[in-house]
């Protein structure tokens, strides 16, 4: 991580930057979140994805992630 950010006083919207150009913003309010320079993400601000907010890995992507959440 290169730098770590809040964007607000209450410390709810943070930025994440890292130096090979990825960049997360956390909305944490409004439970949303925009990731730029991965693939798979658009860059538009997205719901994580299921109840406890957390994004699915593609099958086999990392070897020791055997579970997901009940949905």
């Amino acid at each position: 991580m290169t730098t770590h950010e809040f964007l607000n006083d209450d410390r709810t919207q943070q930025r994440i930057a890292f130096d090979y150009g990825v960049t997360a913003e956390f909305d944490m309010a409004a439970d949303r979140c925009r990731v730029t320079g991965v693939d798979g993400f658009s860059g538009d601000w997205e719901t994580p994805a299921g109840e406890l907010g957390w994004y699915p890995c593609v099958e086999g992507e990392f070897e020791w992630v055997d579970w997901t959440p009940d949905m």
